[in-house]
């Protein structure tokens, strides 16, 4: 489903400088928004001090987002490593509207 929302170029470039740990993005989340229900945003950036739970508290309780965290943790085998989580948040208590909107745009944020 198409929505006509587009990614901020931003976006985009964070992004690839985000997965690569490059400055300044040297972070442990971003938290996405679509601005004027036409363009997606970065909204909200965790310092690399920040974790899940900082992560969970700066989106909001009653409307859409997307977030992107870098998750660290141990494999079996005891070695360190991390995987990016894409996140796409829609609360029960959202309207409707912002959760068709969000959820039909997010193949445009993944690619």
């Amino acid at each position: 489903m198409s929505t006509g929302v587009a990614v901020d170029d931003a976006v985009s470039s964070a992004f690839q400088k985000f997965k690569l740990g490059q400055d300044p993005y040297k972070l442990r989340y971003f938290i996405y928004k679509i601005e004027n229900k036409k363009t997606i945003v970065i909204e909200k950036q965790g310092e690399l001090s920040k974790t899940y739970d900082d992560f969970v508290e700066d989106l909001p309780e009653n409307d859409c987002r997307y977030g992107l965290i870098d998750i660290e943790f141990e494999t079996a085998d005891g070695r360190p490593t991390s995987k990016l989580v894409f996140i796409s948040w829609n609360p029960d208590n959202s309207p409707v509207r912002s959760k068709m909107l969000y959820s039909g745009s997010k193949e445009a944020l993944k690619s």
